[in-house]
């Protein structure tokens, strides 16, 4: 059942055929238009977007698990499940943070699990990292963590980095989605050709920088990702 309340439209589309997705919201007179999301077992890609009021943004499921999209405060989306190779759109009227969940692979109250946001207007907005612009650094901390040594996964070095880290990681095959929300890290493996980040064909990307700045990614290969390796 669809909860539709003032301030967004929402418009389930179930197509047979396969959606390629754009970013084109510039225009948003234009009801063409949409910001992509892609639905992924079990994450959205990219967890955060941004886009003008009136914009529209594209939930397309590439997963092969059930997966919806509704509003953690339940005031928008559906509880329907979307098949894959379908798409949900939502049209954000009124300027706003929209915070979103699965409701099959994420806590009701939107804390953990596969959760996402949409940033509607000029606000500010960084719940996404804990840090700000104003925390990118020009050089080396001096600290290298050290995977798998000190830090069992990829993901777990660059949750415990600060600004200016370095995060080394010896040859090996690493079956993980990096998310990275620290500025300016290094993210460095020992060999290219033999340290690798495999996606398995299930998991969205190799890294995704979200919403932060420096990054350096060097030395690694990402592959069987169902979007983008870096």
């Amino acid at each position: 059942m669809l909860n539709i309340k003032k301030g967004f439209i929402v418009t389930v589309f179930f197509l047979s055929s396969f959606v390629f997705f754009t970013s084109c919201d510039n225009d948003p007179n234009q009801s063409a238009a949409f910001t992509g999301v892609r639905v992924i077992d079990n994450s959205y890609s990219p967890p955060v977007v941004r886009i003008n009021e009136g914009g529209k943004v594209r939930f397309n499921n590439w997963g092969n698990n059930p997966h919806n999209v509704i509003a953690v405060d339940e005031t928008w989306g559906s509880y329907e499940e979307i098949p894959k190779g379908d798409y949900l759109d939502i049209t954000y009227e009124a300027e706003g943070l929209y915070k979103y969940l699965c409701s099959f692979h994420a806590s009701p109250d939107g804390e953990w699990g596969m959760v996402g946001s949409v940033v509607v207007g000029d606000i500010n907005y960084e719940d996404y990292t804990n840090f700000s612009k104003m925390d990118v650094v020009p050089s080396f901390s001096g600290s290298v963590r050290n995977v798998p040594d000190d830090y069992e996964t990829i993901q777990d070095a660059v949750n415990a980095s600060n600004p200016g880290d370095l995060v080394l990681i010896k040859p090996g095959v690493y079956y993980e989605e990096v998310v990275v929300n620290v500025p300016s890290i290094t993210i460095r493996g020992w060999d290219r050709n033999n340290t690798i980040i495999d996606g398995e064909f299930e998991r969205g990307n190799g890294v995704l920088v979200a919403g932060v700045d420096g990054v350096v990614i060097e030395n690694l290969t990402a592959r069987n990702a169902l979007l983008n390796g870096f």
